[in-house]
């Protein structure tokens, strides 16, 4: 077996590279701003019937829709309801258009705090009716 030691290139290749700008295309965030405040009412509407069912046990009683599952079930669907309504109703208006991201995202994030807060233990505990 031999070796080759310099073999000749049979043809050169040569690479042609063309750079091209990438046009970004505009596309507008009202519906997703829609989900943001959405879920930041569906939020805080969470972390308000808790304490109040806690502090007023009429508003417990309209709560209670079914009796095995107790006023659980208003606490959830109550919140969940208003969640797709102002989602539905904002992304329908915001469709097609660029809204204000920093405040859709402020009120997303305030009404998770405020949802966090309501549902804790210690504070819903603190408004038990006795």
């Amino acid at each position: 077996m031999q070796k080759v030691a310099n073999a000749p290139v049979a043809a050169r290749v040569e690479i042609e590279t063309k750079s091209e700008e990438l046009a970004i295309a505009e596309v507008a965030n009202g519906p997703v701003a829609a989900s943001f405040i959405g879920a930041g009412v569906g939020f805080a509407a969470l972390g308000l019937p808790i304490p109040l069912a806690e502090a007023i046990p009429a508003f417990k009683t309209f709560l209670t829709w079914d009796k095995g599952v107790g006023p659980l079930i208003g606490k959830v669907l109550i919140p969940s309801a208003l969640f797709f309504v102002v989602w539905a109703v904002l992304g329908f208006l915001w469709k097609g258009k660029n809204t204000n991201m920093r405040t859709a995202l402020t009120v997303g994030v305030v009404g998770l705090i405020i949802g966090l807060i309501g549902s804790f233990p210690p504070v819903f505990e603190a408004f038990t009716a006795k």
